[in-house]
């Protein structure tokens, strides 16, 4: 594996923790290629950093035993899961990556984490076809705060209303 610059403040975290009601099946445990899903995007974010862990329910997850972070708010959906992965964390940036996202590709994810690294950005999102990717960014530590702040809210739990 060749690690990125910068990577000894890199966190990656694989949010896994949907319910995947409109699949029926739950979206990690998909078969991709030669494994799932979840396999592929942890194999992708360990080209980037060693540091990568899976939010997630420890139940379903438990094979992978420390590596999985559990939603501090439960059932608040990938702004939860965000703020779980930022409040657990000891890196000043902390890649976000949706388990189902599997075209996703190494040269996109360094050079996202490059122009984060550059920048005195919160957060670095992707804008993709007019549309923003917040589950495919890079945040710093801080944005944990904005998002307890955004979950203890009745108002706002969503990420895109955050980022949009």
């Amino acid at each position: 594996m060749g690690y990125d610059r910068g990577v000894k403040h890199l966190t990656a975290f694989v949010l896994a923790g949907g319910k995947s009601t409109r699949m029926g099946a739950d979206k990690a445990f998909l078969r991709w290629r030669e494994g799932t899903l979840l396999d592929h995007i942890l194999d992708l974010a360990g080209e980037l950093t060693p540091n990568v862990r899976i939010v997630g329910d420890r139940r379903k997850f438990d094979r992978y035993g420390s590596l999985v972070i559990e939603d501090i708010y439960p059932a608040c959906g990938p702004l939860g899961g965000i703020h779980a992965a930022l409040s657990a964390t000891a890196s000043e940036w902390n890649l976000m990556l949706a388990v189902d996202l599997p075209l996703v590709t190494h040269p996109l994810l360094s050079y996202l984490v490059a122009r984060a690294q550059e920048s005195d950005a919160t957060v670095t999102v992707p804008n993709i076809g007019g549309g923003l990717q917040p589950l495919c960014a890079v945040y710093r530590r801080a944005f944990a705060e904005i998002a307890k702040r955004s979950l203890e809210s009745a108002r706002t739990r969503s990420i895109a209303s955050l980022s949009g």
